[in-house]
């Protein structure tokens, strides 16, 4: 009980408890993933602050499609390491991975910044999630404004015996059909884009999911496992490009298209 006259502090953003009304579908599990979220140097006599933390773009094999854009304090991959751990409750059925970290100046406004640029792709306003925005984009700005990238290397945010016998325990979780070069109409040949560094190309090899990238044959995916060095075998859709779209958007565009549906 609070004493008489004083009001109770707001504390929505740190509820861990869901709202009733969910109209995403997707929204049960973003929200346990937001049971709180780490503002560095707020402290209850209300200091200032720092101006230098860490922007994090952060994504999940459980929520395809999101991606959660947050800051946090510290300087080191460590931090964001710790972050993700935090992250990893009873209530997100896969473990978070990190698709860029920076260093930034005025970490705070820049989180901001990108949050207002994103803002019509964002889930909820008091959420950190956003559904429809390719991590890369998110990246582009953040490394314009680095101090120094402090993204995590891919394996070392899981390292107790419990964690990595969860990982071995892991499920696949079902997905659409599965991509084929075919589906969305791209001739051998043609080359694709990565869309974390364009400078990083390879050439369609068949109708199926088969690359050619400096000279060596790949999957698709096993290409993009490669690069991202990831412990959950990322979506390789979403991360190749082909004249300036994700193959996941041509799909989305293609299947769209099929069935007369038009984006609104």
């Amino acid at each position: 009980m609070f004493p008489r006259g004083r009001q109770r502090p707001e504390l929505s953003e740190f509820s861990l408890e869901p709202e009733s009304n969910i109209e995403n579908p997707g929204d049960i599990m973003v929200e346990e993933a937001y049971e709180f979220d780490q503002q560095p140097g707020v402290n209850i006599f209300g200091a200032t602050p720092p101006s230098t933390g860490i922007v994090y773009v952060l994504s999940n094999v459980a929520m395809p499609g999101y991606i959660k854009i947050g800051y946090t304090g510290g300087n080191s991959s460590k931090d964001v390491e710790d972050r993700m751990r935090q992250l990893d409750s009873t209530g997100v059925p896969r473990s978070f991975d990190c698709e860029y970290a920076a260093l930034v100046s005025n970490c705070s406004q820049v989180e901001k910044a990108i949050h207002t640029a994103f803002g019509d792709f964002r889930v909820r306003q008091n959420r950190e999630f956003f559904e429809g925005v390719e991590p890369f984009r998110v990246k582009a700005i953040l490394q314009l404004l680095a101090i120094e990238e402090v993204t995590p290397n891919g394996h070392k945010h899981h390292t107790s015996e419990y964690e990595f016998r969860d990982m071995e325990n892991e499920q696949p979780i079902r997905r659409r059909d599965s991509f084929t070069f075919s589906m969305v109409d791209l001739p051998k040949g043609a080359t694709l884009e990565w869309g974390d560094d364009p400078e990083i190309k390879c050439q369609v090899a068949n109708d199926s999911t088969g690359v050619v990238f400096d000279g060596e044959y790949y999957s698709l995916t096993g290409l993009a496992s490669k690069l991202k060095q990831w412990k959950h075998t990322p979506s390789a859709a979403r991360y190749w490009l082909y004249q300036g779209e994700t193959l996941l958007q041509r799909r989305d565009r293609l299947e769209q298209d099929a069935l007369g549906l038009e984006d609104y």
